[in-house]
């Protein structure tokens, strides 16, 4: 794959996981904001890569979207034209 696809592909991928996430959670005055997403070669892993406000709420946060990973993979899979979605780890 061309780093140019790849690039535009993990671009693709932070701005709509930030407005989903958005959506799917319910926050609680906490602040999620997507600093990186980084594809492995393969395409088969996208490491996502989450800041949270304030601090003590990260690891809450963190397993919450865990959770929803599966429904938050679905949502891509939706909206980018792609036949694989990868898998997200939240970090």
């Amino acid at each position: 794959m061309s780093q140019f696809r790849k690039g535009r592909l993990e671009s693709n991928i932070e701005h709509l996981l930030a407005k989903e996430i958005v959506k799917t959670l319910e926050l609680q005055g906490q602040l999620i904001t997507i600093t990186n997403v980084s594809l492995d070669e393969n395409m088969e892993r996208a490491t996502v890569h989450v800041e949270v406000f304030p601090e003590s709420d990260k690891r809450a946060i963190l397993d919450e979207l865990g959770r929803k990973t599966k429904k938050l993979q679905h949502f891509l899979l939706k909206n980018i034209p792609i036949r694989k979605i990868p898998h997200l780890i939240f970090e």
